[in-house]
């Protein structure tokens, strides 16, 4: 099967574990490659999405810099290096 990444979050001060995730993130271009049995159910979900509106991202537009300041609390990365992708794809850790 496939392999999942897991994150925790420990607390310095007390080294309690306070949170954590697991699961596949977008911080690979090859997470964003559809395989060829799922050719078929790209293209009808891109053409489904199109009719209402939606385009589909491209790998290149989700990894650049945020450009604007915020704050998201995740332990993925820092506030300077938020990418697009940290804004769409946001949860709580």
């Amino acid at each position: 099967m496939g392999e999942d990444d897991r994150y925790k979050t420990i607390c310095t001060e007390t080294n309690e574990l306070v949170g954590g995730a697991y699961g596949t993130l977008l911080d690979d271009p090859r997470r964003l490659t559809v395989g060829e049995q799922l050719q078929t159910v790209a293209q009808t979900l891109s053409q489904a999405l199109v009719e209402f509106d939606y385009n589909l991202l491209e790998e290149q537009h989700i990894h650049h810099p945020l450009t604007f300041q915020t704050n998201i609390p995740t332990i993925y990365r820092r506030p300077k290096d938020y990418l697009v992708m940290d804004a769409i794809f946001y949860w709580i850790d």
